[in-house]
């Protein structure tokens, strides 16, 4: 995979590609596994943020469904209520609570621990290798625990590729997403400060993950800032990072 692929997909997904570029899209999906599974991961990301942005309006169904049906003691029911049948008034009263119920169950597991606004925005992408190197060190292993979210395993070995693969956009960022999660975060600012300052595919995603790395460290004000220069691009992560900003 190379940058140009992710940009590929995000164009796709943001309803961009001629039909042209359309048809391409769907050879490579039949016919490049790698490309298919970066397709996949993306969309579990986009899927996530349409979560997270109907999670008000269901807010809204179940404080519109409260006054409705769960009326204080005591208050007088209308003329239309004292009319119907009370078995009506109970099923309506089953099926939109329940309709709630299930919306609520797919929006949001209760059971699942809440996670920090880091965590709901820090999906990173699967790790595909399209250079590899002198042959010294092979990329597999690193590439393995880096998408498994091993981070401590992974970053000594991006560590080691880069001496191979100095110039490589794609490991840099995930050398700087590994020092991410493994508490590097001096490290992981100035990796992702490097990509945002260059003339790479993955320049967007330089401003993307120094946002992260504030959001992570608690400094919002600091990530605002990264977020609005993204917003002034054409960038297919200006979405997200308005999502993001939305929430600080």
């Amino acid at each position: 995979m190379e940058d140009k692929d992710y940009l590929f997909i995000d164009r796709y997904l943001q309803g961009e590609l001629n039909a042209d570029e359309s048809a391409e899209f769907s050879t490579r999906l039949d016919n490049d596994s790698a490309f298919t599974e970066a397709f996949r991961e993306r969309q579990v990301f986009d899927r996530h943020l349409r979560v997270q942005h109907r999670l008000p309006e269901l807010k809204k169904t179940m404080e519109a469904l409260n006054k409705q049906y769960f009326r204080e003691e005591g208050m007088a029911e209308t003329q239309e209520a004292k009319v119907k049948p009370l078995w009506q008034r109970q099923s309506a009263w089953i099926t939109a609570v329940a309709a709630a119920i299930v919306a609520l169950l797919v929006l949001w597991n209760p059971f699942r621990p809440a996670k920090s606004l880091y965590e709901q925005y820090a999906v990173h992408q699967q790790l595909v290798f399209s250079e590899r190197g002198n042959g010294t060190q092979r990329p597999e292993a690193a590439q393995v625990a880096f998408n498994q979210g091993e981070y401590e395993n992974a970053y000594p070995q991006l560590l080691r590729l880069e001496q191979e693969m100095p110039g490589n956009a794609q490991l840099q960022l995930a050398i700087g997403v590994a020092a991410l999660e493994t508490g590097r975060t001096a490290e992981a600012r100035s990796r992702f400060q490097n990509l945002a300052n260059g003339s790479t595919a993955l320049q967007p995603y330089g401003l993307w993950y120094l946002a992260l790395t504030e959001v992570k460290a608690g400094n919002p004000e600091l990530a605002i800032p990264l977020l609005e220069q993204l917003e002034q691009q054409s960038s297919p992560l200006k979405e997200k990072a308005r999502a993001l900003k939305q929430q600080l």
